[in-house]
């Protein structure tokens, strides 16, 4: 049958009317499911646009608040008054990263301006808890809130600009979710830069700040004090991750990268075991430390009991040249058991010193190694002698704590300094806990929870 005879077959039928009727009801509903779609599509588009609205306008008003606090911060000389505009500072900056984070704008537009707010709500949470202890903001601190006031100013100023922007509709949300910078560009090139493209030129000097916090410029770019040695090159890293895994295991080596842009440069290695699994280990490009070793094999059955796994683990850290080795919590899930190890010297826990080793429970075999903690924090130490004695560190102790053992431990603190501690482990209704006291002055440094869990022992 040809094309002309199906039209005229298809034309007769339509004469019909039942079947015009289908046609037409067909038509109306496809028309109208396609309405139906197009307004849910609408309706959506305009809900996500309320939301980035709602968003900016939130951040808009948090910026401004930081703004002003930040200019009282440097008037006020009452530490009860100055801990509580710090204290705003800190929800304020909080509440205002918040709200950045939630826009959607690619990270380096702003990852400047972002990490300003994480320093300035930290900054102004150390300080609250300074004035809090009755010490006096030095003059330096001073001088830092002055610096990250005139930068508040800036941010604030592009925020009205870029609210300008928005509600003269030149910008729009949902089209910077689609189209990202470039959108940026284009706005920025019709409107003078009035846009969050401005605010990163503006804060593209900014310097970040030094201060006694966890995101310090200083410490966010921490240098690992566990490597040491010399360069080594490709050949050398192959030879290290050979003898690391053994060489009688290895199939193949499949490539070999170097990272270059990280706290440790290091080659990432990969490669094929003659069990046919993948394994991947990086070695630091200074010294040929080991850093991680990966090995996401099935574990078919649980045959090992924890304490062989910790057996197990302690002997591999002994057979790789790490001495003194101590563990001290495990997790088991999936078949794999992972053991943390801290560093031991002259009867002293010191707990950045950290490696965490991880055991197949079928077999024993080593299929996860991780030594950040180490390398960053591994160095000679002068521990001195604790100023308080240990029954002086218990008194201060709540009087409900029943002990089970304590001892002496070097700690982390927020600000990656470590301070000598006396470790009192007990319980209080059934609950385990375990209370630093600081080993100088006999402060409170820290309260965990030991929660053991199905699957291991843990601490919050």
């Amino acid at each position: 049958m040809n094309i002309i005879t199906k039209l005229k077959d298809f034309k007769n039928r339509l004469r019909d009317r039942h079947m015009f009727t289908i046609v037409i009801v067909s038509l109306l509903s496809t028309i109208t499911m396609g309405l139906y779609i197009l307004k849910i599509r609408n309706d959506n588009r305009q809900a996500l646009e309320n939301t980035y609205n709602y968003a900016f306008y939130e951040l808009s008003s948090y910026i401004d608040n930081i703004n002003n606090l930040l200019t009282k911060a440097q008037i006020s000389r009452d530490p009860i008054h100055g801990a509580k505009t710090m204290s705003e500072i800190w929800r304020e900056s909080n509440l205002a990263q918040n709200n950045l984070s939630k826009l959607p704008i690619e990270q380096s537009v702003i990852s400047n301006a972002s990490k300003f707010l994480t320093q300035t709500s930290d900054f102004s949470y150390t300080l609250t808890m300074q004035t809090i202890n009755k010490m006096p903001i030095s003059t330096s601190q001073l001088e830092k809130i002055k610096s990250l006031s005139d930068y508040a100013d800036k941010l604030h100023q592009n925020i009205v600009s870029l609210n300008e922007e928005i509600n003269a509709g030149r910008l729009h949300w949902n089209e910077i979710a689609k189209k990202g910078t470039e959108t940026f560009k284009q706005v920025s090139s019709e409107t003078n830069e009035n846009s969050f493209t401005k605010i990163a030129k503006e804060f593209q000097d900014y310097p970040g700040l030094i201060y006694d916090g966890p995101f310090s410029e200083h410490i966010t770019n921490i240098k690992p004090v566990g490597i040491t040695g010399s360069e080594i090159d490709e050949v050398k890293a192959k030879s290290i991750v050979k003898e690391f895994i053994g060489s009688d295991r290895i199939k193949n080596i499949e490539s070999v990268n170097e990272t270059t842009k990280s706290n440790i440069p290091a080659f990432d290695i990969s490669l094929t075991l003659k069990n046919d699994t993948t394994l991947y280990m990086a070695v630091s490009k200074v010294g040929g430390h080991p850093i991680y070793m990966m090995n996401n094999r099935a574990i078919k059955t649980n045959k090992l009991s924890t304490d062989e796994a910790i057996n197990v683990a302690s002997n591999f850290l002994k057979t790789h040249g790490y001495k003194n080795m101590k563990s001290t919590y495990y997790m088991e899930e999936s078949g794999v058991s992972t053991i943390n190890f801290a560093y031991t010297e002259k009867d002293v826990t010191i707990y950045p010193d950290l490696i965490k080793v991880q055991i197949a429970m079928d077999n024993g075999e080593i299929v996860g190694f991780e030594a950040a903690g180490f390398l960053f924090s591994h160095k000679e130490r002068d521990i001195p002698a604790p100023k308080i004695t240990i029954d002086m560190a218990k008194s201060m102790l709540n009087e409900k704590l029943n002990l089970v053992n304590s001892g002496l431990a070097i700690i982390p603190t927020d600000v990656k300094t470590e301070v000598l501690v006396y470790e009192f482990k007990g319980k209080v209704d059934e609950r385990e806990f375990i209370v630093y006291i600081n080993a100088e002055t006999g402060a409170e440094e820290d309260i965990l929870i030991i929660l053991h869990t199905p699957n291991g022992i843990l601490t919050i």
